[in-house]
């Protein structure tokens, strides 16, 4: 759910019955005021699907393991959990490749997987080869490259029949295009793990037929002249399974205050002058715009200390607690009191997530008492006093500064 403007307000009057998104903007439709009828119309919510789920590894997959369980609360338990991926584990057999694969999914998604769950691919040919020998075809891909013309646009369909013979692309090539009969790859520099270069190298040769899969390695890059002295350790490398630790305090933490922020909803605006008020202390000097304490708006604080949105947010969050308690209660820091710890913090925890804004503004302060201080300075050349008019208009209090993502996302 990326689009903009008018397609995204028609998506939330008109819920669709499958929505393409991202874990970051799930994350941001499961707290923001104006998605809550979106939230409303998806409870029951029937499947939750991830591709490329080898990507969900460390910190990252622990987070959207966090996620997927807080989704089966909001939406309802049922929720069927699919992933998908070509690159998960390799290693042993194919029975242990599913058991691996079928624990990570279990660590993932927060339901039992068993092996027999796990669903392999098969492939056979689809596409008739090309003979790579052949003159024509050797003749039709030197011209290709040394042609100045721009991509056909039907390059989709010419390239599964054959007539063009190569292809500079990134890592997703394959997403729509038939590529059985592909069986020469090469890859512009060493990938990051041996799974990525299974997955990249593997697109040649899904017919069956022999492939050829060469890598450059940059000169100035020690991670590919690593591999380049010992390449076994990349092309005959074992594809560990993505690890996902679930015990980490300040990612728990995190999700807890995401918990909150669903039961709360507040209203907070596109920027956090909505949030934070902008009026000076009495007793300040309004010179200094470093005086201004800048505090949460008292509207939005009562709605932080509702106690009935704190009841609601301790339910889900013990909900979601219950499921890892097993392995928290291994850890040193957690304990039966840790939620309510965490929660009564919370209002002490979102105003401190807002100092890093109010430091922008009232450094924006401080240089606009600077700059029409020099505008007022008649003594002062005329460039440097209308260079100070124009920075003092950039600098205006109250304005998205646009240097970070942090007042967008939080609004």
């Amino acid at each position: 759910m990326q689009e903009k403007g008018e397609a995204r307000e028609e998506i939330r009057r008109n819920p669709p019955d499958i929505l393409l998104t991202n874990y970051m903007m799930l994350e941001l439709l499961l707290t923001r005021i104006e998605d809550r009828e979106l939230v409303r119309a998806a409870q029951g919510l029937r499947f939750l699907v991830f591709d490329e789920l080898h990507t969900y590894r460390g910190r990252q997959g622990a987070d959207v393991a966090m996620l997927i369980r807080r989704c089966r609360h909001a939406f309802g338990n049922d929720i069927v959990c699919v992933g998908t991926s070509a690159t998960m584990a390799s290693g042993g057999g194919s029975e242990d490749e599913r058991l691996e694969v079928a624990k990570v999914s279990q660590s993932l998604f927060g339901v039992d997987f068993t092996p027999e769950q796990i669903v392999t691919e098969t492939l056979e040919r689809a596409t008739p080869a090309i003979d790579t020998a052949d003159a024509t075809i050797r003749g039709a891909i030197r011209a290709a490259v040394a042609s100045d013309d721009g991509p056909p646009t039907d390059y989709e369909a010419r390239f599964r029949d054959g007539d063009l013979p190569l292809l500079f692309c990134s890592p997703t090539m394959e997403l729509g295009v038939d590529i059985a009969q592909l069986n020469f790859v090469n890859l512009r520099n060493v990938p990051p793990t041996p799974a990525n270069y299974a997955q990249r190298s593997g697109r040649a040769g899904r017919g069956g037929q022999p492939a050829l899969v060469f890598t450059y390695c940059a000169g100035r890059s020690p991670h590919d002249q690593y591999f380049y002295r010992d390449p076994t350790r990349m092309v005959a490398g074992a594809v560990a399974p993505p690890r996902i630790d679930l015990r980490n305090r300040d990612l728990i933490r995190t999700h807890v205050h995401a918990i909150w922020m669903e039961a709360v909803r507040p209203d907070l605006g596109r920027t956090l002058t909505a949030v934070l008020d902008l009026d000076p202390d009495h007793d300040a000097d309004p010179r200094k715009g470093d005086r201004l304490r800048l505090p949460v708006k008292a509207p939005v604080a009562g709605e932080l200390r509702n106690p009935v949105h704190r009841a609601v947010a301790r339910a889900r969050a013990d909900a979601v607690i219950a499921e890892l308690r097993p392995d928290l209660e291994r850890t040193a820091w957690f304990h039966d009191g840790w939620v309510d710890e965490v929660l009564g913090q919370v209002e002490r925890s979102f105003d401190a997530a807002c100092d890093r804004w109010r430091g922008l503004y009232r450094a924006a302060v401080r240089q606009r008492k600077l700059h029409h201080d020099i505008i007022g300075d008649h003594s002062r050349p005329e460039t440097e006093r209308n260079h100070s008019r124009r920075l003092r208009a950039q600098r205006q209090p109250g304005t998205c500064c646009k240097c970070c993502r942090h007042c967008r996302v939080i609004a």
